[in-house]
């Protein structure tokens, strides 16, 4: 008596509905289609959801009887020493302590260090959070500006900029980039929105020096061949091809437009796809030539690292910077809209999407 049958037929519904909500872009859906393939055959996914409705309460009560009720279990909960005599259910539990090794110590409760400091390295402003607990360190480069520093004209090309800059630079090549930061376990990626654009670098405080060496090369010294541009083109448009085949992600950019209208904030972070196909080497490294400087940049540091640390391995890099002054863009006002409008766009999908901004 634990469901009722209400409680049964609904869970069936919602299984239903995911099912639809599943098929409805076709980048999600092949995963689905080969997973069951290799798992149970593609008879037994064509009629999965018709055998699903016919399972009744006594399949359900069977199935916890045979693995569920009465059967072995183990539950884990991580608490403190102090507090391990108030939950009932651990009064007779297996308490186990950290001994030594990198898992040890993950495990082992350290007194927090957290403190935060502002400092300039070779004219950029840097703000390092120090948090002693964990073992990786974020640090993420902020270029203020976004759609309205942009523009329609240039609206998608920092982020593409910042994109092959991820693979790239002055010394590190390709390969050389690569393989480095899969040995010392880091990632390099980008991000851009409607007021800024990140560069961001994930590294693991035993190797947090090298990382932040080629993060702050890469940020300063990118190389754009014809080669890698191409690629990260490609992947641009395919991403925006994505963007209009998912339905959510396709409304939400309508709206967006709708409630903007012809202010910058109506632009796309991505781009247009005419905007990214004619994009060249030549375009992006004049870009970043003319853009990236000390006025746009705020860096941001998080991690178990000392501002000398940071210092040193940021100032080599960074002392190339241009100065250049930037002044933050004030954005355009769009026509002012007194009443509410509504956009409309039609297409063949079994279900209906709305959102309202």
């Amino acid at each position: 008596d634990y469901f009722t049958d209400e409680d049964l037929a609904f869970a069936k519904d919602q299984t239903e509905y995911s099912e639809i909500y599943g098929r409805e872009l076709p980048s999600n859906f092949i995963h689905t289609v080969s997973f069951w393939w290799a798992s149970a055959g593609l008879d037994y996914y064509r009629n999965y959801i018709d055998n699903l409705r016919k399972v009744s309460r006594s399949d359900i009560q069977n199935y916890v009887r045979r693995y569920i009720s009465g059967k072995p279990s183990v539950t884990g909960a991580l608490i403190s020493e102090k507090d391990l005599g108030k939950v009932a259910f651990l009064k007779k539990a297996e308490v186990v302590h950290p001994r030594k090794g990198s898992s040890a110590t993950a495990m082992a409760s350290t007194k927090s260090d957290s403190t935060t400091e502002k400092f300039d390295v070779s004219g950029v402003p840097v703000i390092l959070r120090r948090n002693a607990q964990s073992d990786v360190v974020s640090v993420r480069a902020f270029l203020e500006g976004g759609l309205p520093f942009a523009g329609a004209r240039r609206a998608g090309l920092e982020l593409l900029m910042l994109e092959v800059a991820e693979k790239q630079s002055a010394k590190y090549p390709k390969d050389t980039m690569s393989r480095e930061l899969t040995r010392l376990g880091a990632s390099l990626s980008s991000t851009a929105g409607a007021d800024y654009s990140t560069f961001d670098l994930g590294a693991l405080r035993q190797n947090c020096t090298d990382s932040v060496r080629i993060f702050a090369d890469a940020l300063v010294h990118p190389v754009f061949t014809d080669s890698e541009v191409a690629l990260a083109r490609e992947r641009r448009l395919t991403r925006l091809r994505l963007q209009e085949e998912d339905p959510d992600a396709s409304v939400s950019r309508l709206a967006t437009e709708n409630a903007y209208g012809d202010s910058p904030y109506a632009l796309d972070p991505l781009g247009t796809s005419a905007l990214m196909s004619a994009a060249t080497g030549s375009q992006l490294a004049e870009l970043h030539n003319s853009t990236v400087s000390r006025s746009r940049l705020l860096i941001v540091v998080v991690g178990t690292v000392s501002k000398a640390a940071v210092t040193a391995a940021l100032a080599p890099a960074l002392k190339d910077l241009p100065t250049a002054d930037y002044k933050a863009v004030a954005p355009v006002s769009g026509s002012q809209r007194e009443i509410a409008t509504t956009k409309l766009s039609s297409r063949d999908l079994p279900t209906v999407y709305g959102t309202g901004v």
